[in-house]
């Protein structure tokens, strides 16, 4: 997912030029998530569960470092067992869920979101663990390596 981005040495996690460059990079690109057991996500008014265990799909809007005041998740994630010792446990994406029908439409239309800009969906912050494949420019997924 990082291919692209420009190689410097980051002071820290907090450097601007990298938030923006995460940002840039990232922003637009859909991915597949798996939800692991014991997670889901959920309405952060109504508490009703949104996503369960299993596949779903995101449009990534920026890194969770480059989040500003006025941005409001609709959305939660809950995990009943996150790992322990987990180094990427604060390096999250910000975005939309997006339905696999939307994710089908997408992928027979080439590509082209002109038809579904502003496709309905509430943001969330997911964690980059739960990423396996990237939606790529010729609409085929590329597993992301582990």
């Amino acid at each position: 997912m990082v291919q692209g981005l420009e190689r410097e040495s980051f002071l820290s996690l907090d450097h601007a030029t990298l938030k923006r460059e995460i940002t840039q990079y990232f922003s637009g690109m859909f991915v597949s998530l798996r939800i692991p057991h014991g997670s889901r996500i959920k309405s952060r008014v109504s508490k009703s569960v949104v996503a369960e265990p299993g596949v779903a799909y995101f449009e990534i809007q920026r890194c969770h470092l480059s989040s500003g005041v006025q941005d409001v998740n609709v959305l939660e994630v809950e995990e009943e067992n996150p790992p322990k010792h987990d180094v990427s446990d604060e390096f999250k994406l910000r975005g939309g869920l997006c339905s696999e029908k939307f994710i089908e439409r997408l992928m027979k239309e080439d590509g082209d979101t002109s038809a579904y800009e502003g496709h309905p969906y509430h943001f969330v912050e997911i964690p980059c663990r739960w990423i396996t494949a990237i939606l790529t420019p010729e609409c085929e997924w590329r597993a992301v390596p582990r």
